[in-house]
């Protein structure tokens, strides 16, 4: 059976490689030669069929992009226990977040079952008449110091929130910009990694800083 999900991250991973031809400009030969298969082999993969683990290792390389995420669609580096915790985590940050768009005078509300939005949408509002798309990302302690924030790749079609968990009852927003997640974020696939320093409550990457959240949404 074909694995379309596969199919869509491979896309998804070409589309996002500037050393890879655009669709219809030769993309499907260029992969065929960097990884030294036969022209069928790369149309079935396009068509959903999943190479072999050795040969996903390789083709992940080949296009700059994590092999967990292209293998299976998962965030990297977390163990099943960690990806469990982290999206407890990320659902209580949503629902926090949500709550304080509310006490601001939002209406809010979750994607519909079935709507492509809920790929990358955490939650929609309504307030005074205008209608804000939100991304609620849920921050990964790299080291003591250095967060790590997995943004979709469609941030542009959201506002970006930041949240950082730092004890029972206790949350730290800040705002992600779309400018800045384009300067510092690294492309991985379906998504864009961001790394962040912490240093007491404020937030930083290089010489840019990275706002809390004080201000009605």
């Amino acid at each position: 059976m074909a694995d379309l999900g596969f199919a869509n991250r491979l896309k998804v991973a070409c589309d996002g490689n500037s050393r890879v031809p655009t669709f219809g400009k030769g993309r499907q030969t260029w992969l065929k030669d960097e990884m030294g298969v036969s022209a069928e082999a790369v149309r079935k993969w396009f068509a959903g069929s999943r190479p072999r683990p050795s040969m996903m290792g390789k083709l992940a390389k080949v296009l700059g992009v994590d092999e967990s995420w292209l293998a299976l669609g998962i965030t990297p580096n977390m163990e099943v226990k960690e990806r469990k915790q982290h999206s407890a985590q990320m659902a209580g940050a949503v629902n926090v977040f949500m709550g304080l768009v509310q006490l601001n005078g939002g209406t809010c509300a979750f994607p519909a079952e079935g709507d492509p939005l809920a790929e990358f949408v955490s939650f929609h509002s309504i307030r005074e008449g205008t209608q804000t798309y939100y991304h609620v990302a849920t921050a990964q302690t790299v080291e003591a110091g250095l967060l790590r924030f997995y943004i979709p790749n469609e941030y542009e079609r959201c506002a970006v929130i930041g949240a950082i968990p730092k004890g029972p009852f206790d949350i730290r927003f800040i705002h992600m910009p779309h400018d800045l997640i384009e300067k510092h974020g690294v492309r991985r696939g379906g998504y864009l990694a961001v790394e962040v320093k912490e240093s007491g409550t404020h937030y930083y990457t290089g010489e840019d800083r990275w706002k809390l959240v004080t201000d009605k949404h």
